[in-house]
């Protein structure tokens, strides 16, 4: 199954155990954003890696052909929220272009957007590229092209809910769910919106046929999935009708000690699908969620954006741009391979972690970096102990690491999709 929009749809409900010390977040704010100028110039092996670290600037000292170069200003336009235009682009660029790998990176991406904009009859229509795909008329866009249309319904002022805090210190949210009452996480690192198959069946969830359907978790785990359309979700006041998600087995959603020991059970997961067409504020030190309903601004700097996963600029202490994934569901910021040819390493330990994801729990040996700054917004957020792990989620680009919720744990975060938007404040005696 190659269509990775459907098989990373699970986000990082990651734990981190690692041996040694625990990984400390210090913060810093500044009186205003920074202006730094890069001192480090990266080196590149290919055209391509310089494309997957969005180094739109190194790309532009290189020899490309034409189809590159449009290649290279439609991912600039998903970078910037033209979402459209992109769209457009991409999807001469894989029924057109001659260079299979324009063709190849075109699909991945197009596939990506058609989903993020719920463009299920456009994602249909689209050739399956090998045999190992899903037939199209049991896609999960095939399935949920069936439905009518997603629709929300906000109310005139913002809706606040109490929030509580999960073991792993994931945000958890009060939803109705068919008028249901139930507690879901607020998980960006979810691609969809997930239920427990036990709370499906007590909600009226009902899953479609579709074939079997896996994806991929945090960990090298799979985990089989269930397409369904809940008819009403209610959070707060908002209603949201018709909306996309999955269903997984219940004991894919219970994490356990020693196999039988179990330490959490997700009813479900309030995913990107849902997120992403709010303006939502997480206030973890005063246990409030803010939610209402964007409004489109005119914004010359964006730092989210989303491809496969949503993704924030962030830079380094010596101003070079990175890209960080922001998954909620995660209790801890970890870093990923592709930062360690940005920043000195010199100091890394091997350990051992225990990550946890839908599925279950499994050991890997990561790399601990003693120390990391790193600059958002006015603040510079000083790491120590920051713990190495595998890429999930983002498709095509490389990420530097992923923001988990203690990023906020003493304040707050703001994410606007819609406006690619993403801030964090904390208090003044922070």
């Amino acid at each position: 199954m190659k269509k990775l929009w459907f098989v990373l749809v699970i986000g990082m409900l990651v734990f981190l155990q690692c041996s040694g010390s625990k990984t400390t977040l210090s913060v810093t704010s500044l009186k205003e954003e920074p202006q730094v100028s890069v001192q480090k110039e990266m080196q590149y092996e290919s055209f391509w890696e310089a494309l997957e670290n969005l180094d739109f600037d190194y790309v532009s000292t290189q020899q490309a052909t034409l189809q590159q170069h449009r290649f290279t200003d439609a991912l600039k336009m998903v970078v910037s929220g033209n979402f459209d235009a992109a769209i457009n682009d991409f999807r001469a660029l894989y029924h057109t272009s001659n260079d299979s790998l324009v063709r190849v990176h075109s699909r991945t991406i197009l596939d990506n957007l058609l989903v993020f904009q719920s463009k299920w009859d456009e994602l249909s229509a689209l050739p399956n590229e090998s045999d190992d795909t899903l037939n199209s008329e049991t896609s999960l866009a095939a399935i949920y092209r069936q439905y009518p249309a997603e629709q929300y319904d906000f109310p005139a002022q913002p809706e606040e809910l109490p929030l509580e805090l999960s073991i792993s210190g994931s945000p958890v949210i009060p939803v109705q769910i068919n008028g249901h009452k139930r507690k879901f996480w607020l998980d960006t690192g979810a691609g969809l919106t997930c239920i427990a198959s036990d709370v499906a069946e007590e909600c009226g969830v009902y899953s479609e046929e579709a074939g079997d359907i896996t994806a991929q978790t945090a960990t090298s785990k799979r985990v089989a999935i269930q397409p369904a359309v809940i008819k009403s979700v209610q959070i707060g006041k908002i209603n949201i009708e018709n909306h996309p998600a999955i269903i997984l087995n219940k004991r894919d959603l219970e994490f356990k000690l020693l196999g039988f020991i179990r330490i959490l059970k997700v009813d479900g997961i309030i995913g990107w699908n849902a997120i992403q067409n709010m303006d939502v504020k997480i206030d973890y030190k005063n246990r409030m969620v803010t939610l209402r309903k964007p409004v489109k601004m005119n914004r010359s700097v964006r730092n989210l954006f989303w491809l496969g996963y949503p993704i924030v600029r962030v830079s380094s202490q010596d101003g070079l741009p990175l890209y960080f994934g922001l998954d909620t569901g995660a209790n801890l910021t970890g870093l990923h391979d592709n930062i360690l040819k940005k920043i000195d390493v010199k100091d890394a330990q091997e350990v051992n972690s225990t990550v946890g994801s839908a599925g279950g729990f499994e050991r890997i040996k990561t790399l601990k970096i003693p120390k990391l700054t790193l600059m958002l917004n006015r603040y510079s957020l000083q790491y120590e102990n920051l713990v190495s792990h595998p890429q999930t989620g983002a498709e095509f680009i490389k990420l530097d690491g992923t923001f988990g919720s203690d990023l906020a744990a003493t304040g707050s975060l703001r994410i606007d999709s819609v406006n690619g938007r993403f801030e964090v404040e904390y208090p003044e005696d922070h």
